[in-house]
């Protein structure tokens, strides 16, 4: 019975760290839900090559996974593109897996969450 135990102990194991260091947040799927333009602060692009699908994740509170081509979406993007270049900042917004772009601007205390 113990060498049941052990075996499963470590097959656990080697289940357990074969396992990728990093686990991506990806997007399974778009959200229906439109976001108002004026509460998107910052997006980052979500790409195939790391997730299942492509979609542009925005931000401000929380995760709205949306549809990259839909017109409310590129509106979005060219608006955070807009005021960031009025502001005088470049565009940091690069294809990413998981991981949100970053602004060069002061944090906002809105920032520090998803939309």
């Amino acid at each position: 019975m113990s060498s049941v135990r052990i075996k499963l102990m470590q097959l656990f194991l080697c289940v357990t760290f074969s396992a990728p260091i990093s686990i991506r947040n990806c997007c399974v799927m778009w959200s229906k839900t439109r976001v108002p333009l004026d509460r998107i602060v910052n997006y980052s692009i979500q790409t195939e090559e790391h997730c299942r699908i492509k979609a542009l994740r925005t931000v401000l509170g929380k995760t709205i996974c949306a549809k990259p081509d839909a017109d409310w979406t590129r509106k979005a993007i060219e608006k955070v593109d807009r005021e960031n270049s009025q502001k005088g900042f470049t565009s940091d917004m690069m294809p990413t897996g998981s991981t949100p772009a970053t602004s060069t601007a002061s944090p906002k205390p809105e920032m520090y969450g998803w939309v």
